[in-house]
């Protein structure tokens, strides 16, 4: 199994990797757009209708995108001044149950996620977003917004499988919460418990 984890891995690194590639570039394209909106409104006294829903659409894309990379990479939101005192057992039982509960979370925010896209994605149409593609597919083209909807489900099933590869790889790898610790807090003297 040693093999098979170890390829897992480190197709979780390169997803994770890749994904956090797509939200810097997502990044770049929403400060590029509000910044042509500034410009656009202060310079020609013009502001291109679509500007205001693409941001929104980029910055909720790329948050969403960065929560599975965060997760993989140990760097999610967590209260650790206490934890960091702990031994490594103790904190491999910590990290397991939060990472438990971030999967149930994942789990259900997925579902919920899939609902709302195909039920309230499927009835409505992006009026200013359609401006944008119109030149390329058309005017018979409606953009619905099931596919910009369609990032919950998705950054949900990532979310899930990244936190369950931590999970495994935690607990599989008995280094592994240790160097995620050295990473963020550098040299960090553990107390391992017999």
């Amino acid at each position: 199994f040693d093999y098979v984890f170890e390829r897992w891995f480190k197709a979780m690194d390169l997803l994770a990797r890749g994904l956090w590639a797509i939200a810097m570039a997502l990044m770049i394209i929403l400060v590029l757009t509000i910044a042509g909106q500034v410009v656009s409104r202060y310079v020609f006294n013009w502001v291109p209708p679509w500007g205001g829903e693409l941001g929104r659409t980029l910055a909720i894309w790329m948050s969403l995108l960065l929560l599975p990379p965060l997760v993989w990479t140990d760097r999610n939101l967590q209260v650790e001044f206490v934890i960091e005192k702990l031994s490594v057992r103790m904190r491999r039982r910590i990290r397991t149950l939060q990472l438990l509960l971030i999967t149930a979370f994942g789990a259900v925010y997925t579902y919920y996620g899939w609902a709302y896209a195909t039920t309230a994605g499927f009835r409505s149409v992006s009026t200013s977003l359609h401006r944008i593609f119109e030149p390329i597919f058309g005017s018979g083209f409606d953009l619905d917004m099931f596919y910009i909807y369609l990032i919950l489900p998705l950054s949900g099933v990532l979310f899930v499988i990244m936190c369950i590869s931590k999970l495994v790889q935690i607990n599989y790898n008995p280094t592994q919460l240790e160097e995620d610790y050295s990473e963020r807090y550098g040299a960090v003297e553990i107390e391992e418990e017999d």
